[in-house]
């Protein structure tokens, strides 16, 4: 999965206060917080165990790439993220990504994706598809 990530991205104070960070591991805690800051611009990362084990955390010994499917179900049980598939993989979703984020932010995302739909419908009246 290609992505494009935000260089400086930090997880949110509002983490540390989190009850649900509460109820998962010390490992599933740690292994959230190294996906949250290498998730894309809309939260999302690849959901290969290999890809996130080399991605957020490859000097990180105890978590190995075996220990991540049931972590990520563990985080999955405290709706911090959902995983799903694609067309081709599974990925990830940081399901509080929007959150605590600028309304700047949030609208320059909206117009973005307005953008892409009228782009988008106009390529399919193009090849006559629209």
């Amino acid at each position: 999965m290609r992505r494009a990530i935000a260089r400086g991205r930090i997880v949110p104070q509002s983490r540390s206060t989190d009850p649900r960070m509460g109820r998962v591991s010390l490992k599933a805690t740690t292994l959230f917080d190294r996906m949250w800051i290498n998730s894309d611009d809309q939260g999302r990362l690849s959901g290969d165990p290999d890809e996130i084990k080399y991605t957020a955390c490859p000097n990180l010994p105890d978590i190995s790439k075996d220990d991540i499917p049931d972590l990520l179900k563990e985080l999955e049980a405290q709706g911090l993220l959902t995983v799903y598939s694609t067309s081709r993989h599974h990925a990830i979703q940081m399901l509080d990504w929007w959150e605590g984020k600028t309304a700047k932010e949030v609208v320059d995302f909206q117009l973005y994706e307005e953008k892409l739909c009228v782009e988008f419908s106009a390529l399919s009246l193009m090849w006559g598809t629209g």
